[in-house]
């Protein structure tokens, strides 16, 4: 156990921060998962008998407890502002997460597949300004596997658009 809090049903029994529950009415606990199933089949009121290990007993070496008491529900406002801490925590946690992560190549190009969906509705938009403009959208995606490249993916959006045949170069206007 991390933690046993004052008065808790676990420190009335005599369980201590860093003991370790082995057995709950003579069921042998792995971890906290087994730990919780076996709560769970309980309700308030029942009597349990739990062994624990102590790391350090009287004498210094591990001790073996044997502890019997009832089990106690506990306070729900208590439990309910810790899950909802907990959920808020985990989502903060995701956020995080999202935000630290570099996208992978596979985001990357989930990215350039949006945008090609969305170039359409980009061009119509385009005609209703401009009906007799033109336009072109040049993305350029270099993928390299030299591992001692500086930048081992390279996009360019916004690349120059490629001349047309027997046409003087195109320049971009000037503001």
């Amino acid at each position: 156990m991390l933690r046993v809090e004052p008065n808790s049903p676990a420190a009335v029994m005599g369980l201590a921060a860093g003991d370790r529950i082995t057995l709950l009415d003579g069921k042998a606990l792995k971890d906290q998962d087994a730990l919780a199933a076996v709560i769970g089949g309980k309700k308030p009121g029942d009597k349990i008998e739990i062994e624990a290990v102590r790391a350090r007993g009287k004498d210094g070496l591990p001790e073996t407890l044997k502890l019997s008491g009832t089990l106690q529900e506990a306070p729900k406002s208590r439990v309910g502002n810790l899950g909802n801490q907990l959920a808020e925590l985990q989502a903060r946690v995701g956020e995080l997460n999202q935000k630290s992560k570099e996208p992978t190549l596979a985001e990357v190009l989930q990215k350039l597949q949006d945008i090609e969906k969305d170039l359409p509705k980009a061009a119509e938009a385009f005609k209703k300004v401009y009906p007799n403009g033109e336009f072109r959208i040049v993305i350029s995606l270099e993928i390299t596997s030299d591992k001692t490249a500086k930048d081992p993916l390279a996009i360019d959006v916004g690349g120059k658009p490629a001349p047309k045949p027997d046409a003087a170069p195109v320049e971009a206007p000037k503001p």
